[in-house]
């Protein structure tokens, strides 16, 4: 069938499962106030919705693809769309008039879900599988009413595809009258630039001096299935602050300078402390005590931000000349990261020395006590993904002069935490050849240790900072991590190619690079023999244990 789902699957999730074992309800609170009530389903009745859910939105592309629909006013729960879309056509308005839906999804019961199907145009189905649909997508409560629950993940496109006549005909309305209009879930947005707002969409009490909703908007509204909380109308004109789904449009799209003044004070004090508050806006009249946030939630209001600014086509500069949000992002990037990792945290210097890490920790990691917790049976260590968002704010994206640069600024980078102790260490790993040489000068300027930096098992820099190199081999005075593969793996024939570590002589009709190495090897991890990376392991098992010691003398 369409849906991709057994049959005997279909009949126990839609049928088998009693009422009150089909959804888990919980609160959740929302920043401007209040609670909204969760209805999280049933893992088996989830797995449906899921293929529901695809398979609408699937439909829902084509409809408007079929209907010349390039630009979809609707912009809640919609690929490629977001609150930013929603919010860009209503940037430096005169009016910006701000409506909400009244109980949005719960207004949408069986019997709306039911009909829509069976009769709407698009559609037309066999009223057997509308009424499936409407059993598979609504949840009944215990007065015996029905509605779409937030927390299905089919929720959403079947409310943007049950308000798509409202959105026609709004639309229609908006430009009749010279306006712009979205939604975006339950909120609608008006705009316009004319000089008198039309009276058909709202219009100003002249006695009681707010704006009410005009007759045109809410014949509408009304005819089409739905209704208005009027106590979340909302008018904006230029000259005060106009927002559109928490954002701020009067120029540019952007978040408020409130928002951004609480992320950094809350920032700062996470930085010294190790906590963050926020304070609960439907509680704050009563209570005076805060609501503690985590360092996810703070990432997460500051990504926003920086988002924003993207989408306002302010550029991202370079890590080093960060400032504003993005300073305050990067110095979130660096606590989360480099402070308050819980594990150990190893930087490599490529992706392919990664590759073999990982190979060779799931190997042998168990053999060493700082490198694995037998009680929970896991490593305690984890390795650095150099991914975009990586590279953006820290400038690592593999290489020996990213680690110097790395090294030379960790400390200032980590005045954040002034005096603190990071719980877990973080090295770095690289190769110990021509390409370390201004590391170890650096090293070897803070005379850190008596002895030899490049024969040293492990350098501490400074606060949870660590150098390792590679082993020197009893061959050569140098070593990088290839050497201490399985002497097997390089001389492997692939598509007629033979191995070249890349530079001068490199061909790439006759030979593969590092990368096609690394891949063969994840590829055959137990056709080769690692043990010659326990070396390796060894200077990260001792290193750990080092910064264990100074933080218990440190807390002495």
């Amino acid at each position: 069938m369409a849906l991709g789902v057994p049959l005997r699957q279909l009949t126990r999730a839609v049928y088998g499962i009693p009422i009150p074992n089909r959804y888990t309800v919980f609160e959740i609170r929302k920043s401007s106030g209040g609670s909204r009530i969760i209805h999280v389903p049933h893992r088996e009745i989830k797995f449906v919705q899921k293929s529901l859910a695809q398979l609408l939105q699937s439909c829902l592309s084509e409809i408007e693809t079929r209907n010349g629909v390039k630009h979809p006013v609707s912009h809640g729960f919609h690929p490629k769309r977001s609150i930013f879309s929603n919010a860009w056509p209503h940037r430096n308005k005169n009016y910006v008039m701000n409506l909400d839906l009244e109980d949005f999804f719960h207004s949408i019961h069986f019997g709306r879900v039911y009909g829509y199907f069976e009769k709407n145009n698009d559609f037309l189905l066999n009223p057997k599988v509308a009424n499936l649909i409407a059993n598979i997508s609504c949840h009944r409560n215990d007065v015996g009413g029905t509605f779409l629950p937030q927390g299905s993940p089919c929720s959403p496109v079947i409310s943007n595809l049950i308000a798509r006549p409202l959105d026609s005909k709004l639309r229609i309305f908006a430009k009749e009258n010279k306006c712009r209009y979205t939604r975006y879930a339950d909120d609608i947005t008006f705009s316009t630039n004319l000089d008198n707002f039309p009276e058909s969409i709202a219009l100003l009490d002249s006695v009681k001096k707010y704006w009410v909703v005009g007759s045109g908007t809410t014949k509408i509204i009304t005819k089409s299935g739905f209704r208005l909380n009027l106590g979340k109308t909302r008018m904006s004109v230029a000259g005060t602050r106009q927002m559109v789904t928490g954002l701020v449009v009067n120029r540019q799209v952007s978040v408020n300078k409130t928002t951004y003044k609480w992320a950094r004070a809350a920032s700062d004090r996470l930085f010294k402390e190790g906590v963050a508050f926020k304070r609960d806006p439907s509680t704050a009249s009563i209570h005076t005590t805060d609501r503690q946030v985590t360092i996810a939630q703070l990432i997460g209001q500051v990504n926003h931000i920086c988002h924003a600014r993207r989408k306002s086509n302010i550029p991202l500069l370079h890590s080093r000349d960060m400032v504003g949000p993005e300073l305050l992002y990067r110095r979130l990037t660096y606590y989360d990261r480099f402070f308050s990792n819980k594990n150990t945290l190893i930087i490599c210097e490529g992706e392919t020395d990664n590759i073999y890490l990982k190979i060779a920790l799931k190997k042998f990691g168990a053999n060493f006590k700082n490198l694995y917790n037998h009680v929970d049976d896991k490593a305690t260590v984890q390795l650095l993904n150099i991914t975009t968002h990586v590279t953006s704010y820290t400038a690592l994206n593999g290489g020996s002069d990213q680690q110097k640069s790395f090294l030379q600024n960790f400390d200032n980078d980590m005045r954040i935490v002034k005096d603190r102790w990071a719980d877990k260490p973080v090295i770095l790993l690289g190769d110990n050849d021509s390409g370390a040489n201004a590391i170890m000068q650096i090293l070897r300027g803070k005379s850190i240790i008596a002895g030899d930096i490049k024969t040293a098992q492990f350098t501490h820099y400074i606060k949870n900072l660590y150098v390792i190199f590679t082993p020197v081999t009893s061959k050569t005075d140098n070593s990088m991590i290839e050497d201490f593969l399985d002497p097997k793996a390089s001389k492997a024939i692939l598509g007629g190619k033979s191995f070249h570590l890349g530079g001068k002589g490199f061909d790439e009709k006759k030979h593969y690079g590092k990368k096609a190495l690394a891949e063969h090897v994840k590829e055959n991890a137990d056709k080769y023999d690692f043990s010659s990376f326990n070396s390796i392991l060894k200077r990260l098992d001792l290193a750990v244990g080092d910064y264990a010691e100074r933080l218990a003398r440190s807390m002495a």
